[in-house]
C-alpha cells in the first residue's frame, strides 16, 4: 500500500507541475518553478528547472524530477543530475 500511495503522490505532482508548465509561458532558456515529484506525501520542496530541460522529462511518461535526495534506490533509476533536481525513471508505476 506505501507503493501506491508513493505513485500516485508522484502523478499528483507531475500533474501540478504541468498545470505550472502551461500558466508559465516562458522562453526554453527561461525556469520553471516547479515541486518536487517524489513520492513523499510531506513534501511541497520547490525545485528551479530550465524549461528546455523540464519539456525533455515530459517526454518520458516514466521521469520525473525530485529534490536530490528524494529517489528512492529501490523504485527509482537515476537517469540524470542537475543543479537542485534529479531526473529519475520509475522501475515500476504499479506498485
Amino acid at each position: 500500500m506505501p507503493e501506491r500511495r508513493a505513485a500516485q503522490n508522484e502523478l499528483l505532482f507531475r500533474r501540478l507541475n504541468e498545470q505550472i508548465h502551461k500558466l508559465d509561458r516562458n522562453s526554453a532558456d527561461a525556469t520553471l518553478d516547479a515541486v518536487c515529484e517524489c513520492g513523499d506525501d510531506h513534501c511541497f520542496a520547490h525545485i528551479s528547472i530550465p524549461v528546455a530541460a523540464y519539456t525533455e522529462l515530459r517526454r518520458h511518461p516514466q521521469r520525473f524530477a525530485v529534490v536530490p535526495g528524494h529517489e528512492s534506490a529501490e523504485r527509482d533509476l537515476v537517469i540524470g543530475c542537475a543543479q537542485g533536481f534529479v531526473v529519475i525513471e520509475k522501475r515500476s508505476l504499479s506498485g
